[in-house]
């Protein structure tokens, strides 16, 4: 009896562009693609966030304060959607 299907969807059965994600991410706060691109890529945070160690709205927090300023929790999630 198959009781576990495993799927890796992020390249695999899916394609993912998180550019996209930084490029949005970007214009809805007004900052460098660059600063963008450097606290998504965070490792450790952006492995907690993937578990559901953090929840989304602790991961807006902690983008705002990387980034200086405010961040939208739907302007986060509209982010994230695109990749």
């Amino acid at each position: 009896m198959l009781r576990t299907v495993i799927f890796d969807l992020g390249g695999v059965l899916i394609n993912v562009d998180p550019e996209r994600t930084v490029r949005h991410l970007a214009q809805a706060t007004g900052q460098p693609l660059a600063a963008c691109a450097e606290a998504l890529t965070d490792p450790l945070l952006r492995r907690e966030f993937q578990l559901g160690k953090i929840t989304p709205e602790a991961m807006v927090r902690h983008l705002a304060t990387r980034l200086g300023g405010t961040l939208r929790f739907e302007h986060f999630a509209s982010a994230w959607n695109r990749m």
